[in-house]
């Protein structure tokens, strides 16, 4: 996989400088870990993720391009300069899309035990 990730170098840096590098990183690093699950998977027939692993992928995945979508009519840039207002705004809206999609028994104990400890 580093000759996918030195591929991927040749190709991303010279179109996208910095990020085309932190992109070849990201795509080397999921295969690598994609190949891993699969493998753990078949040697041991154990599913590291349920089906519940997927919802906060979604969740950030439409938030980060809701706000880009809503940056671009508001004329200012998404990653360009983050400030409070708009981190503030991606970090609620990921909340509100997770729980649309619904929470698990795992994530309600996790909330419990957080307001807990805020709230004690």
């Amino acid at each position: 996989l580093v000759v996918v990730n030195i591929i991927l170098n040749l190709w991303l840096i010279p179109l996208f400088g910095a990020t085309g590098a932190a992109l070849a990183t990201a795509i080397s690093v999921t295969a690598i870990f994609t190949i891993l699950l699969f493998l753990v998977y078949r040697m041991y027939r154990i599913r590291v993720y349920d089906r519940y692993f997927i919802r906060p992928i979604v969740a950030g995945t439409m938030a980060t391009i809701i706000s880009a979508m809503v940056g671009r009519t508001a004329n200012f840039t998404l990653f360009g300069s983050l400030n409070i207002i708009e981190i503030t705004s991606i970090i609620i809206l990921y909340c509100i899309i997770l729980f649309i999609l619904g929470i698990s028994k795992d994530d309600k104990l996790l909330l419990i035990a957080t307001k807990k400890k805020i709230f004690a």
